[in-house]
């Protein structure tokens, strides 16, 4: 299965999204929560900002393999958003 092309969509999604996002630093988690539970598709932008960077990090450490680490990072936020689990 060729993930990379995904995951160039969700990148791709992001930076053309990004400036739509909402200021991360004046909405709290609990508001982002209650956003998405209404269904407004901008606070996953700031959820991404916010915890992308650490999370893909700590998948590699974990997997010490990048596409696996990739692959695991895509079907997360994936699965998050297709399951509305927030």
């Amino acid at each position: 299965m060729d993930y990379e092309g995904e995951i160039d969509s969700y990148v791709n999604f992001h930076i053309s999204s990004s400036n739509m996002s909402l200021p991360s630093e004046k909405i709290s988690e609990k508001n982002i929560i209650a956003m998405l539970q209404a269904n407004n598709p901008l606070p996953w932008v700031n959820l991404y900002d916010k915890y992308a960077s650490a999370m893909f990090g700590l998948i590699c450490n974990l997997t010490e393999d990048k596409l696996l680490a990739e692959e695991i990072f895509v079907n997360a936020f994936r699965e998050l958003k297709q399951k509305q689990i927030l």
